[in-house]
């Protein structure tokens, strides 16, 4: 009789494991926390401002990204040359240098609940761009521009030669690039919608570029 309530209890012990073990390995927790930033290319402010946490299994498979469809486009020397650069932040970590079919895979791979979609990001100093801002989200335009100075003229030329055709002025454009929208929105007639601004956490440029709405 001992030996049958032995074997029962190891029974019903084995059987309460087991649930428990099913339970905390489908049951979604929230990662990473609402201050933090769970990678390099997305600023904390940014991250506190969205709250994209991503849901994350036990197992660790991610129901989520934050980034959708991405278009990372290299960086030309005339890029660097013309866009401001700001010093970067001391406390700050700076992504991981790699190739760009690999910082691809990267960007692809953040976690998180979608936030930008189709985004031009900019691929300098073989690094992924950290997101300052994503459509008004994150540092405001003003506190970038009052250390960087002016962004007017922080395209990349990877995504401007794209716009307005082939028949475009290419030289107004160049001369014009983010006035008309970076205008309203230093004055609060324009959201945000559409503009993402970004820092090279390396060598401190900073850039502006576009995403969908």
């Amino acid at each position: 009789m001992l030996i049958v309530l032995l074997l029962a209890g190891l029974v019903t012990i084995a059987l309460v494991t087991l649930w428990v073990m099913q339970r905390t390995t489908t049951q979604p927790v929230q990662t990473p926390s609402q201050n933090r930033s769970p990678a390099p290319w997305i600023a904390d402010s940014v991250w506190r401002a969205l709250k994209p946490q991503g849901t994350l299994s036990r197992r660790g498979v991610i129901a989520s990204y934050f980034v959708s469809a991405p278009e990372l486009i290299p960086t030309t020397d005339n890029d660097r040359r013309r866009v401001p650069v700001a010093v970067v932040p001391e406390d700050v970590p700076v992504p991981p240098a790699g190739d760009w079919q690999a910082q691809l895979e990267r960007l692809k791979n953040t976690p998180g609940r979608t936030s930008a979609r189709r985004a031009v990001w900019p691929y300098c100093c073989e690094r992924l761009a950290t997101l300052l801002s994503c459509q008004g989200k994150g540092d405001s335009l003003n506190e970038i521009e009052a250390m960087a100075g002016s962004l007017d003229r922080a395209f990349l030329e990877g995504e401007i030669n794209r716009w307005g055709g082939p028949s475009s002025d290419r030289e107004a454009l160049r001369a014009t690039g983010w006035r008309g929208v970076l205008g309203e929105l230093r004055m609060g007639v324009h959201s945000g919608t559409g503009i993402n601004i970004f820092q090279c956490r390396a060598c401190g440029a900073v850039f502006v570029a576009s995403c969908a709405p």
